[in-house]
């Protein structure tokens, strides 16, 4: 009889585990099925792209990295994607091993991941549920990554608006994006457990495991180092409050200072001093207590309720209790970090959402796990049926994800064909949209050795000086050839209600809650922009020098509401030839003089 209930255990393990796989896999085989395309991955969550082309940077023999945007040489920083970028060389290997085929890579990255957090997840429920059934456990693993408790709103208003299946169109899979948060969220989850173990056993081989995991997370991405440090701290006040646990200090002294020399040696190792990629001087530290109404929203109230149900939850151990609260309130506190911290060089509001789900996943299953002791004759009824809604409810908005981007796809299936029938050559340019990060311009350096005009996602990559010398420079050319010109510039900067656009022509995290970082904002567009579009429209003869270097210059654009202007292409570009693909219109042009 025990034996076969290890059986039904295996069998329902392997079921939850596959069917996770399934369904995160889904939009992608299911993309890769419509259009007949294998040379890209499919996109199916924001910012590929950015991640992609961050992974194809590669130091030249001179010791130099260059943007591969734009080709220009690009300076190391410490904090950000090219300091913190062992997941991009991970990447990048993984590829190397499978010949460059970029969409295997992705596939393989990402089921790889995907499989890893589900393993996890069903070792820590296992290991720790106040409520240890298989069903239990498995729900657990279906909560954590089949339901998305960072848009709770968008969650339950996709339901109320069934047989609908358009609102589920505005919920994404907690994990489905390339690299972030899929990767630091196994750390942190392993580390969760392997703090409870510590707590439970006092065996000094499990702190050393906790050094490794958060040594791996901080080179990947260091805001889970800050939830990781945060659990700890909160675990151990907890335990020497409650008085249930030796304090084993010099362990727990050797553990910190390893950690500290660990993350200072990575920090400080080879790299410049940190900076923002915004021009202007920001310190890390700086107090905005009025940001804090826009840091507390409703996510942080759900959180905060939860954390505190798991404190006046009794029958959860103290050993598993603080570490939750620890994970909790860390999370809470990191998500006011924008009130103490520069929103515009940290953005740690921003980066501490990305754990809201996973800390708010845990609680629930922690507490729906304590409060079905009190009627054990209906927990398996209640497991049974959460594992079907939330199953469900992974499939819904899977394939709600496979259509709302299909559109995108099957433009990127034609910009394919168009790259590989006549690829751009290095000495050539090509000018393509640039209004959300996977937008043409991102593609374009993935597919060719060809260098883009504009793409605002370059700025993450290049030095203060560089977005104000160079993308500026080309953010206005990019604004003139869609027919924008200064008084559109200066209609957006002084309408109060154009944040969308006003966000497009400020460099990132410069819109922020802070009035003053704001219109410092605006007086640099103002001061930087407005000049050089001016000076474009007067037809300069450096502008024109720009674009003499250039072999040919394509200009990819779609053939219903084109962004681009004929007119405006034909005051410095001459063109030659127009091709269509699919519903993507190319126009092959020369730079008007030479």
């Amino acid at each position: 009889m025990k034996n076969l209930e290890k059986l039904k255990s295996r069998f329902l393990y392997a079921g939850i585990f596959l069917l996770v796989l399934a369904i995160y896999s889904y939009p992608a085989i299911r993309t890769t099925l419509t259009t007949g395309s294998r040379a890209l991955p499919p996109l199916s969550a924001p910012d590929l792209t950015l991640y992609l082309n961050i992974s194809n940077i590669h130091d030249t023999a001179s010791g130099q990295i260059v943007d591969p945007y734009y080709g220009v040489p690009i300076a190391r920083v410490r904090f950000g994607y090219l300091k913190f970028r062992l997941s991009f060389l991970l990447f990048a290997a993984l590829k190397h091993l499978l010949h460059d085929d970029l969409w295997l890579t992705i596939f393989v990255w990402n089921l790889s991941w995907w499989a890893l957090l589900t393993a996890i997840s069903l070792w820590f429920f296992r290991q720790f549920l106040v409520n240890q059934s298989s069903l239990g456990v498995s729900a657990g693993v279906a909560i954590l990554l089949l339901f998305n408790f960072g848009i709770l709103q968008n969650q339950a208003a996709a339901w109320l608006h069934l047989p609908s299946l358009g609102s589920f169109q505005k919920v994404e899979l907690p994990y489905l994006r390339a690299f972030f948060p899929q990767l630091p969220a196994p750390f942190l989850l392993l580390y969760l457990g392997f703090q409870i173990k510590a707590l439970q056993t006092k065996r000094w081989s499990l702190w050393v495991a906790l050094a490794v995991t958060q040594a791996l997370a901080f080179a990947i991405f260091p805001f889970a180092t800050m939830m990781m440090a945060g659990i700890t701290a909160i675990s151990l006040l907890g335990m020497i409050i409650c008085k249930r646990w030796p304090v084993p200090w010099r362990t727990i002294s050797i553990y910190a200072i390893a950690c500290a020399i660990s993350d200072l040696g990575f920090l400080l190792h080879g790299d410049q001093a940190a900076r923002s990629g915004a021009p202007g001087q920001y310190s890390l530290v700086q107090l905005h207590l009025s940001a804090l109404p826009h840091t507390i929203g409703g996510m942080w109230l759900v959180l905060l309720v939860l954390t505190v149900g798991a404190f006046l939850v009794r029958d959860i151990p103290p050993e598993v209790r603080w570490p939750l609260l620890g994970l909790g309130i860390t999370n809470l506190l990191l998500l006011m970090g924008d009130a103490v911290f520069s929103e515009t060089a940290l953005q740690v509001s921003h980066h501490a959402g990305y754990f809201v789900h996973l800390s708010a996943a845990v609680l629930v299953v922690f507490l729906l796990s304590s409060g079905l002791r009190s009627i054990p004759k209906w927990k398996h009824v209640f497991w049974s049926s959460a594992i079907l809604f939330f199953a469900l409810n992974g499939m819904l908005i899977a394939h709600a994800t496979y259509e709302l981007f299909l559109p995108a796809n099957e433009d990127l299936a034609a910009l394919t064909a168009m790259l590989e029938s006549d690829p751009p050559r290095p000495d050539d340019l090509v000018i393509a949209r640039s209004l959300v990060v996977d937008d043409a311009c991102g593609w374009v350096p993935i597919l060719s050795l060809s260098h883009v005009l504009y793409c605002r996602s370059a700025q993450v990559l290049l030095s203060p000086e560089q977005n104000s010398q160079i993308q500026r420079f080309r953010q206005a050319l990019y604004l003139y050839f869609t027919n924008r010109d200064a008084l559109w510039v200066e209609r957006i900067l002084s309408d109060p209600n154009a944040l969308p656009e006003l966000n497009r022509l400020t460099f990132l995290g410069q819109v922020t809650a802070s009035v003053a970082d704001r219109r410092e904002a605006i007086r640099q567009v103002r001061s930087e922009l407005i000049p050089l579009l001016n000076k474009i429209e007067n037809h300069d003869p450096e502008v024109q020098g720009f674009f003499s270097g250039y072999h040919h210059v394509f200009v990819i654009d779609r053939l219903s509401n084109p962004l681009f202007q004929n007119p405006r292409i034909s005051t410095f570009l001459k063109i030659e030839t127009q091709q269509t693909y699919g519903q993507l219109r190319v126009l092959q042009c020369i730079p008007a003089q030479r």
